[in-house]
């Protein structure tokens, strides 16, 4: 408790004090305690409301409520130990699943990555042998070459039963018996039933591996790297197999695109084969 100065009279008084006792001067307000029915001021101690009659309660603003809590009783529950182990197998099986589904999913991949890689490299093979047959069609025609393998497509019609056998450089009065454009040597080796043969096998060796490469697409966690490997010789395999059915461009450049996707399609071949050969370890 501490002193102050009364704001009337000056006199010291307590600071508690409602009244100074020395002036009379009133330094706090009583409570107003108002009805709650009509709003009525009511005196302080009074029990009812002189208005209206309703009764006061006297509540004091530092009044805390009390509130008890009774006991809380807690069921004994059991737990059967049947339903706890039944309860552990079933997770148990649960998890086997699940991780018998993940297994089968890779085994399953692994499966078909085999296959594509030895697809792809039957396709390869194919479409290497037919760029080597262009690229002597083509090149035996323009530069008057004889060849038994390839004499039936660049020497004219007339003279081909009499050479067909023969091989070397033709003379300067040899010329005339080839054809005067290498087009029309290459049309005939394209309707031949050789090459027919073999762009059927590499149309239908494509289906087989765009199959497997669309289900090798979702790749299982782990083998990221084994895809990748994968898909870089799909793109060497598919550019090698069109160069093979639509060939386009010159004699040279045709000639230098064949070697260098050969020799990237080896290259990615062998990666994808180590995957492949790998996943028996």
């Amino acid at each position: 408790m501490a002193l102050i100065k009364c704001p009337n009279c000056g006199g010291e008084i307590s600071d508690k004090a409602e009244v100074c006792p020395k002036c009379s001067f009133v330094l706090k307000e009583p409570n107003k305690i108002i009805c709650s029915e009509c709003g009525a001021e009511v005196p302080e101690g009074a029990t009812t409301c002189p208005n209206c009659g309703n009764p006061i309660v006297d509540t004091k603003p530092n009044d805390v409520q009390k509130v008890e809590v009774s006991k809380i009783a807690v069921p004994n529950i059991k737990i059967d130990k049947k339903v706890i182990i039944g309860l552990a197998v079933a997770a148990v099986l649960i998890i086997a699943i699940i991780l018998g589904i993940s297994s089968n999913k890779e085994k399953q991949y692994i499966e078909n990555y085999k296959k594509v890689v030895n697809s792809m490299l039957s396709g390869g093979a194919e479409a290497e042998g037919v760029c080597n047959d262009i690229v002597k069609v083509w090149s035996n025609s323009i530069n008057h070459k004889f060849d038994p393998e390839t004499n039936q497509y660049t020497l004219k019609s007339d003279y081909q039963k009499y050479y067909a056998k023969n091989s070397g450089s033709a003379t300067s009065s040899q010329r005339k018996y080839f054809n005067d454009d290498f087009n029309t040597s290459l049309a005939l080796y394209f309707v031949d039933t050789d090459y027919n043969y073999s762009s059927i096998f590499i149309e239908n060796n494509k289906k087989t591996v765009n199959d497997l490469m669309s289900k090798l697409s979702k790749v299982p966690k782990g083998f990221e790297n084994t895809y990748a490997a994968i898909d870089s010789l799909y793109d060497e395999y598919l550019t090698f197999t069109e160069m093979a059915l639509n060939p386009t461009g010159s004699l040279t450049s045709f000639s230098a695109a064949f070697h260098e996707v050969d020799n990237d399609f080896m290259s990615n071949y062998n990666k994808a084969k180590n995957f492949a050969d790998n996943f028996n370890k």
